[in-house]
């Protein structure tokens, strides 16, 4: 790591080719991006890493600088007996699966038979062109030496940059 590092608080919407809202910030809550830690998509800080305080962009980010194209061979069928008999599934439901190891594959139900569930494993934005609209809020130079950066899936209160986390 670099001994400082940019970071911009910005608020930002992504669309998709439909033009729906498929992510945002709450805007009187702007996300702190730490640039080159690979907190958003590569394409997407190349794309506002030199954008100053009050300045705003439009851009595009096409399936290969984004998810990637749309795969059909990340369809698979599981038996139905594999899910919890209580569970309800839904078409478009959002699941996740987790190896002995902790690692995490999370998928969508994308047809449910009587005795077969079809899972889609594209990432939901693979073959979409994402319209991205970002703000900038603030920029801050951040001494890497000082920065205890680490991410969480729980929220531990001690999460972001500056932290001090002994979790």
């Amino acid at each position: 790591m670099e001994d400082t590092h940019k970071v911009l608080f910005i608020n930002y919407e992504i669309r998709n080719d439909q033009d729906e809202l498929v992510d945002s910030n709450e805007p009187d809550q702007p996300i702190e991006l730490h640039l080159g830690l690979g907190m958003m998509l590569e394409a997407f800080e190349e794309a506002i890493k030199d954008l100053q305080e009050n300045e705003e962009k439009r851009f595009e980010l096409t399936p290969d600088q984004a998810y990637g194209e749309y795969n059909p061979e990340l369809l698979h069928q599981f038996p139905r007996k594999d899910f919890p008999q209580e569970m309800e599934l839904e078409v478009g439901m959002p699941l996740a699966v987790s190896d002995e190891h902790g690692n995490e594959a999370h998928f969508i139900v994308a047809e449910i038979g009587d005795d077969v569930v079809v899972c889609d494993f594209n990432h939901p934005m693979a073959g979409e062109t994402m319209r991205c609209y970002v703000k900038v809020v603030k920029v801050e130079e951040h001494d890497a030496s000082e920065c205890n950066l680490h991410f969480h899936d729980d929220d531990c209160g001690h999460g972001g940059c500056c932290g001090n986390c002994s979790c």
